[in-house]
């Protein structure tokens, strides 16, 4: 994930990224979807299981680094579970990092593009995406860093969804919550999941806001849906009793039951 220096953020492999802050009229650029058999744009298809009895909906929580997966799997109720995407901690996954434009664990099922950049050369995100996706047979999810605008890429197959990365760098929990995800008519006609940080390294308590403003988030989720989840504090250790995880732990209770 890419953010402004001297942020210490790494996209999920732990590099640092782009230093420079986007022009406020960025391009919108989105690359056409490969056609399906009816010569339509293959759209990204979104789970629709019917939640248990008892839930009013079912929602992933979906983290984008393994620090604090285990902490909130260990929270996790009936109506909402968790999946670790980070390649370094899950080997199911594929780790696609635009901060070292490599592919590690490339033979794995599933892939997660970390991520694409409209300040980046557009030629470049694509390349890393279509290897990233290359020969994969499971499922595929790809962050997008808002920088001016978002960049939403296809891949020739299995991509999910996007997540847009609502905060600008590891010290923040959502600084583009809600201006640039609600209503925004760039993201509306894809699937396209929030994805907050609960591991803000400028916020000193950060749990209230995480707790109310993911409830919000998981509230325009449909069933069978994302919650995107980043830790900014990437390199420290989250357990069950941590107040960031139980925040989105509450959060993910009262949305869905």
């Amino acid at each position: 994930m890419r953010f402004l220096l001297p942020l210490l953020l790494v996209a999920c492999s732990g590099a640092p990224v782009d230093p420079e802050e986007p022009a406020p009229d960025a391009a919108d650029e989105i690359a056409p979807a490969p056609a399906d058999d009816a010569g339509e744009p293959e759209a990204a298809p979104e789970a629709d299981a019917a939640p248990a009895p008892s839930c009013g909906k079912h929602v992933t929580a979906l983290f984008a680094v393994g620090t604090g997966a285990g902490a909130l799997r260990d929270l996790a109720g009936a109506c909402w579970d968790v999946v670790d995407a980070d390649g370094s901690a899950n080997k199911s996954w594929r780790k696609c990092s635009a901060s070292t434009w490599t592919v590690k664990n490339e033979t794995a099922p599933n892939w997660a593009l970390d991520d694409t950049n409209p300040n980046a050369p557009l030629s470049d995100d694509q390349s890393l995406l279509d290897a990233c996706a290359k020969g994969a047979t499971g499922i595929g999810f790809e962050y997008m860093a808002y920088r001016g605008s978002w960049r939403l890429l296809f891949p020739a197959n299995h991509l999910k969804a996007f997540f847009a990365e609502l905060y600008a760098g590891d010290g923040d929990i959502d600084d583009y919550w809600p201006a640039h995800y609600v209503n925004n008519a760039q993201l509306g006609k894809h699937t396209v999941y929030p994805m907050i940080n609960i591991g803000p390294t400028n916020v000193a308590s950060p749990a209230a806001k995480i707790q109310k403003d993911a409830l919000a988030m998981c509230k325009t989720i449909k069933n069978g849906g994302y919650l995107g989840v980043y830790v900014g504090t990437w390199d420290q250790p989250m357990t069950k009793t941590d107040a960031r995880a139980v925040a989105l732990a509450k959060a993910l209770d009262a949305c869905t039951k």
